[in-house]
């Protein structure tokens, strides 16, 4: 997931307020596309949450020489399988949330996909409940964020409110930095997994997308290959 804000007229990427640190996005475009060329059997999925004008982050996929590796399926299409994403050569399908305008090359957040709570201040409370996209939507999204009830107070909202699919709650999980000692509380196996094959029998389909702060200090690698049937 990436988070992309403008600072100075260019398009940069940071969580919330970028004041402790920002990366220009051309900068991690280019690792997404190194990536793709160094690992050329691999299907990447990017989520963006937009803060600026679409045009200006569509150029940056431009200037990146990503356009030709992005899947977009037809309208009402089937999804290809990996194995024909690879053989096509477009292994990059990138999500956007459409509040700052829309573009072809990128398919809608809130209509490809829906996704549970992101404002949770306390393990016990974490479940799988709906919170934003549309229920039919075809890909399943599991937030699996932890913010400090102080953080949350700062950023303006109550760390007892509740977040519901209908009023579109989950406001202000956006302006809380990730916190490391909170994501080690969530990450590590057996929390997360029980809680992702929690959300898979309570909605009777598969996880598409997990996301977690600090993937790399946490099980979700994993975790995703056991989900998948690929490690006992």
């Amino acid at each position: 997931m990436l988070e992309i804000h403008e600072i100075d007229g260019a398009a940069v990427v940071c969580s919330s307020l970028c004041d402790d640190g920002h990366v220009p996005l051309a900068s991690a475009l280019s690792q997404v596309r190194g990536f793709l060329e160094d690992n050329p059997r691999e299907v990447v999925t990017i989520l963006l949450e937009l803060h600026l004008p679409v045009a200006s982050v569509t150029a940056s996929f431009d200037a990146a020489g990503l356009r030709p590796l992005i899947h977009v399926p037809p309208s009402n299409a089937a999804w290809p399988t990996l194995a024909a994403m690879i053989t096509s050569g477009q292994r990059l399908v990138v999500l956007a949330d459409d509040s700052q305008g829309s573009s072809p090359q990128f398919l809608p957040l809130l209509s490809t996909a829906w996704l549970t709570r992101s404002d949770f201040h306390r393990a016990a409370d974490m479940n799988c409940t709906r919170a934003r996209g549309d229920a039919s939507a075809p890909l399943m999204v599991v937030l699996h964020y932890l913010t400090g009830a102080e953080a949350a107070a700062q950023a303006g909202f109550d760390s007892d409110a509740g977040a519901s699919a209908d009023d579109g709650a989950d406001a202000g999980a956006a302006d809380v930095y990730p916190d490391l000692a909170l994501a080690t509380s969530i990450n590590a196996n057996p929390f997360l997994i029980e809680r992702m094959r929690g959300c898979e029998a309570e909605h009777a389909r598969r996880i598409n997308i997990v996301a977690v702060d600090f993937y790399d200090s946490s099980d979700v690698v994993t975790t995703s290959q056991k989900l998948n049937g690929l490690a006992p």
